[in-house]
Parts: structure tokens; sequence; C-alpha cells
């Protein structure tokens, strides 16, 4: 449009026959501006070419600032994934110890039924040894009851046999006569009252020794029962001392075991509270600065990148006003060539 207008006012000049000095005024003029817009070009190119390079050096600053906080929010990652493992190693431990004291509460149980069982064996041995010496008893008595009886048989026989002997020497006296009767009545009274003395004493210290041998076994057989009887007393009395010492000591492990129970379930119950409530107050206060930084970083980020995408438009503003003004400066002085 310019040159359309330059071309019209030098036609016009020339129709109305104007003077050449003005023309060459006008073209001074124009060579003037011309010189002028290439200086302003020219230091607008150099003004845009230091902030140009202040604004690479911005855009660097930016990216690695930007990187250094991305490097601190993955460190501020590795370190809850840390405290995490950490976390869920000390849940692991906790209940490996509560396996632990489970085994050994299930191990003093079967301790103390075991012991239980063997005092119940113990009891067993006393009511069989006692039945036992029962038996033993009433053996021997129904042996030595046995043994009189047979005893008192035998010396009824001897004594009937005895008076069956004196009978028949009556009556072998009375067939033999009153002379061999009277001749040999002293004689025979005398052989029968030496014959009975005999038999009598003979069956008075058989029954002496029947009696002396009883009486000997009877107090053999009382020795050994009041043995017996001693032996099952002092049992007794140990086993009943030993189901009492073993009922103390079942109570007393039973009791301190479960002392030791609580107080380790209330001991531990609150240490891992208090560590678990402790990590997870760290944990969270953590977690609460990191999203803080997190946010902050990301803010600042979003800012840089306003900052870059302005200083960008501007520059790229100012990069086509540049090259406008320089495509307006050669179509001006190519037209001034072909003038």
């Amino acid at each position: 449009m310019q040159d359309v207008k330059l071309r019209r006012e030098r036609e016009k000049q020339k129709a109305t026959g104007g003077g050449l000095q003005d023309e060459k005024i006008e073209e001074k003029e124009r060579s003037r501006k011309l010189e002028d817009s290439v200086a302003q070009y020219k230091a607008e190119k150099e003004a845009m070419g230091v902030d140009f390079q202040a604004l690479q050096e911005a855009v660097r600053s930016t990216k690695e600032k930007q990187l250094q906080l991305q490097q601190e929010l993955d460190l501020k990652e590795e370190e809850i994934r840390q405290m995490r493992r950490n976390l869920q190693e000390t849940s692991r431990e906790h209940i490996q110890n509560v396996r632990t004291m489970r085994e050994e509460n299930r191990e003093a149980r079967n301790q103390a039924i075991s012991l239980a069982q063997r005092l119940k064996v113990s009891e067993q041995a006393v009511c069989d040894l006692k039945e036992e010496m029962q038996t033993l008893k009433e053996t021997r008595q129904k042996s030595a009851e046995e043994e009189m009886a047979r005893m008192k048989q035998n010396m009824e026989e001897q004594r009937v046999q005895f008076e069956q002997e004196l009978e028949q020497k009556e009556e072998n006296k009375e067939l033999q006569g009153n002379l061999s009767a009277t001749l040999n009545e002293e004689k025979h009274e005398k052989e029968s009252q030496t014959l009975k003395e005999t038999r009598q004493k003979s069956a008075e210290e058989e029954t002496a020794i029947m009696k002396r041998l009883m009486e000997e076994q009877s107090v053999q057989f009382q020795q050994e029962l009041e043995e017996k009887q001693e032996e099952i007393k002092q049992l007794w009395i140990n086993l009943k001392k030993n189901h009492k010492q073993n009922e103390q000591d079942v109570c007393e492990l039973k009791k301190k075991h479960q002392e030791e129970m609580m107080r380790a379930d209330d001991k531990m119950h609150e240490q891992y509270e208090k560590e678990k409530t402790k990590e997870l107050e760290e944990e969270e206060m953590k977690l609460q600065r990191i999203e803080e930084e997190r946010d902050q970083l990301q803010e600042k980020i979003k800012e840089l990148q306003g900052k870059l995408s302005t200083e960008i438009c501007g520059d790229l503003w100012h990069k086509r006003e540049g090259r406008a003004s320089l495509v307006a400066q050669k179509a001006a002085n190519s037209t001034l060539r072909s003038m």
C-alpha cells in the first residue's frame, strides 16, 4: 500500500511539475528513517538475544531444581517404603513372640497333664498293692485254717484207731479165757497203759510240734504282714507327700506361667501399642511433611512452567515483531532500489 501511495504521489508531482529539490529532501528523509529503523532493529535484536540467553539459563535452572526436587521426593517415598517394611517386620516379630509363648504354654500344660497321669498311675499302683496284700493275707489265713483242719483230722483218725485197737485187745482178752486173763491181766493192762501213754505222748508231742509250727508260721506271717503294712504305709505317706508336692508344683507352675503370660502379654501389648502408635504418628507426620513438600514442589513447578511459558511466548512475539519489521524494511529497500 505504501508503494502504491508513493508511486501515486510521484506521478502526481511529475504531473504537477514539482521540483527536484523536494524529491531529494524526501529521499533523504526516507533514508534517515530507514537507518533509524535498522538501528532500532539491531538494538532490539541484541536486547532480545540477551533476554533469550537469560531465559535459557532460567529454564536450565528450573529443570535442575525440578530434578533435585524429584530426587528428594523419591528419597521421601523410599523412606516411607522402608518405614512400612520395618513396621511389617515388627508385626511379624510380635506374631512370632506370641506363637512362641503359646507353644511354651502348651508345653507347660502337657507337663501338668503328664504329671497328673503319673500321679494317677502311682495311686493305681498303691491300690493294686493293697489288693495284693489283702489277697496274700486271705491266702495265708486260708492255708493256716486248712492246715489246722488237716492236723485235727489226723489226730481224730489216730484217736479212733487207738480206740479200735483197745477194743480189739479187750475182745482178744475175753476170748483167751479167764486163766490167761488172770495171768496176763496185769501185763496187758501195763502194756495197754504204756501204749496208751506212748500214743498220747506222741499225739501231744505232734500236737505241740504242729502248734509250734503254726505259731512260728503265724508269727512269721504277722511279721511279714507288719512289714508289708509298714511298707504300704510309708509308700502311701510318700505318695501323699509327692501328690501334695506335685499339686503344689503344678499350682505354682500354672500360677507362675499365668503370671508370666499376663505380664508378657501386657508388656508386649503395651510396648507394641506404644511403638505402633509412635510409628504411626511419625509416619503420619512424615507423610504430611512429604505431601506438603510435594504440594510446594508442584506449586513451584507450575509457577516456573507458567513463567517459562510466558517468557517463551513473549520471546516468540518479539521474534515475530522483529521478523515483520525486517520484512517491511526489506520491502522498502527493494522499492527504493527499484526507483
